[in-house]
């Protein structure tokens, strides 16, 4: 009873949130530990508030940059507005973002099923993610795509639960989050997009017809969103700027040799089992039955799960170098997956499954606080 009380505790939203950036936030606004695409997004935001040209993106050196759209650089420019240049300012906004995915994932459980154990569950799982922790601590794309893609999850959420009597506010978040991702990253979002949609109007339990989704407000709002910086750029600087976009997107990207997509994808699909770890192995002692009683339950939601989750180890399989951070967009939605499964076969029923989770997730933390503290006394006697 007591190891359900305390469980119940640290799944609560709000808790998780402020654990989250409490025990994070050390670790991530400090430059001790630094990753280094960092300097391409901290070096363009000085550079605008050198020049005030807050659409134009520049190296250190001056050189023009047109690799990623603008949504990043505008998330390091705004820390160092407010908050000064320097490691605050520059990550301050991505540790925000890594929090607000942990409580869009409760979001996303209690649209899906309405359960605030699953919910819980999922934000509790999608909290101890080590590849969201460590995103959180870089001010590079990643941990603002998986933020806007779970916007839109709630938007496809929505769709998937009420079908054609679905409220137009989950329009707008499907589109929203899909066109800011877009701004953020590119071309993943729109793949992931595509296949969401596509899914919602073919699926055979709870189609979507074309009238309900080609909702003309939101998706002229969205399209404007989405293209506005590159219309920018091209009456700026010409069409060269796409040229270079998608070099990065497609050309140095995307890998046609079957031996390499093989290996990538043996990797990508590893790491996603092992980044849900303990929890897939809380799952594994009643999994048919669980999977069974899910797929009856919400076979729509349970597909679509499956379907991005595919969908992201495929598109990191065709990378010609894959990297983890690759399958986080999806984290959230498999998140919620793998606690619906657990909570339905029982797994977190038992005292010390209940326990490890928790354990788990307080372990984590503190050994994200340990090393940072460990880095802070050692570099601070050089």
């Amino acid at each position: 009873m007591r190891a359900a009380q305390s469980s119940a505790v640290i799944a609560n939203p709000w808790v998780l949130l402020l654990l989250f950036c409490g025990l994070v936030g050390p670790f991530a606004l400090d430059f001790h530990l630094h990753y280094p695409d960092e300097i391409y997004y901290r070096d363009a935001a000085v550079k605008m508030l050198q020049t005030e040209d807050y659409l134009t993106t520049y190296l250190g050196s001056g050189e023009l940059r047109f690799k990623k759209p603008i949504l990043t650089y505008w998330a390091v420019l705004a820390g160092f507005k407010l908050f000064g240049v320097h490691a605050f300012g520059s990550r301050i906004f991505f540790l925000l973002a890594g929090a607000a995915t942990v409580g869009l994932t409760y979001l996303l459980g209690k649209t899906v099923f309405g359960d605030r154990k699953i919910a819980g569950t999922a934000a509790l799982i999608a909290a101890s993610n080590p590849i969201l922790i460590f995103a959180s601590t870089r001010s590079i794309p990643d941990v603002l795509l998986v933020l806007t893609i779970t916007v839109s999850a709630l938007g496809f959420a929505g769709l998937l639960r009420d079908g054609e009597q679905a409220k137009k506010k989950f329009l707008w978040l499907l589109y929203l989050g899909l066109a800011l991702a877009f701004e953020v990253k590119g071309l993943p979002a729109m793949a992931l997009g595509g296949i969401g949609i596509l899914y919602l109007r073919f699926n055979p339990w709870q189609r979507v017809s074309w009238k309900k989704l080609l909702y003309l407000p939101a998706l002229l709002v969205a399209l404007g969103i989405a293209v506005f910086w590159f219309v920018a750029m091209w009456q700026l600087h010409g069409p060269a700027f796409l040229d270079s976009f998608l070099e990065d997107q497609v050309g140095t990207r995307v890998t046609s040799r079957l031996l390499l997509v093989l290996q990538n994808g043996t990797v990508a699909t590893m790491l996603l089992v092992g980044m849900f770890l303990p929890w897939v192995a809380l799952a594994i002692p009643k999994v048919k039955s669980a999977l069974a009683t899910t797929w009856k339950e919400n076979p729509q939601f349970f597909a679509f799960a499956l379907l991005w989750g595919l969908a992201i180890v495929g598109m990191g399989a065709l990378t010609s170098k894959f990297y983890e951070r690759y399958l986080l967009p999806v984290a959230p939605v498999l998140a919620l997956w793998l606690a619906w499964i657990l909570v339905r076969g029982g797994g977190l029923d038992r005292a010390k499954g209940l326990k490890v989770a928790a354990v788990f997730l307080l372990s984590l933390v503190a050994l994200l606080v340990g090393v940072n503290t460990w880095v802070l006394v050692t570099g601070s006697g050089e």
